[in-house]
């Protein structure tokens, strides 16, 4: 009975502040019960699917058609449901460091790919920290700083992120940049952590919500 009282007064929670809404399409009422509750959603669904949003669905079923995935949806609905829904799982380091590829690297032994591969180092021990929160950034401010956006897409980047050095004696290289067009996030080298960690956070920041600079 407490579970029933408790969705009873989420449905009435939430017809309140669908009022106007639900005014629109005729749906609102007092909900009176779980069966009745289930009708009214039923007919605004209805409502929206059959009326209000019938031709802008018709079309994206004959585009579906047009390429026969249409038919594949109905069949493998489930495996193509974060295809086509909203549900975004938690960015984890992890995730993203694998998501960002070395697309260049310097020759082995090297003074350059022994600097290159300390950098990756940190830069995946810098994420972590993210991660944990000992930082003042995000994992998504991250992401929106080297592409633009702040969740990687359901059905990935178009093209390969891919990270770069910025060696010091190749010009000045004391911050983080990035290209959100070629999804290039370029880190600078280091000697010690600290100082990495110091510069990406404050490169970053001071971007603020914007993107980083090619």
């Amino acid at each position: 009975m407490y579970d029933i009282r408790l969705q009873m007064e989420g449905a009435r929670e939430a017809m309140e502040e669908a009022t106007d809404e639900l005014s629109l399409m005729g749906s609102f009422s007092f909900v009176r019960s779980l069966p009745h509750r289930d009708e009214l959603l039923g007919a605004a669904l209805n409502f929206l699917t059959e009326g209000r949003f019938s031709t802008a669905l018709n079309q994206f079923k004959e585009g579906l058609e047009t390429f026969g995935i249409l038919a594949l949806l109905r069949i493998h609905h489930e495996e193509l449901k974060g295809v086509f829904m909203d549900t975004p799982e938690p960015l984890l380091a992890s995730r993203l460091e694998s998501t960002f590829m070395t697309s260049y690297l310097s020759e082995p032994g090297s003074n350059r790919r022994r600097k290159e591969a300390r950098t990756l180092i940190y830069w995946r021990d810098w994420l972590i920290e993210v991660e944990d929160g000992d930082t003042s950034l995000t994992l998504g401010a991250v992401l929106a700083f080297a592409t633009g956006l702040k969740r990687i897409p359901a059905v990935g980047f178009p093209i390969g992120p891919r990270l770069e050095f910025l060696h010091e004696e190749d010009g000045p290289a004391l911050f983080p940049t990035a290209n959100t067009c070629s999804l290039v996030l370029r880190l600078p080298v280091y000697p010690e952590y600290n100082r990495f960690k110091e510069a990406m956070e404050e490169g970053i920041t001071s971007c603020g919500s914007t993107f980083g600079v090619a």
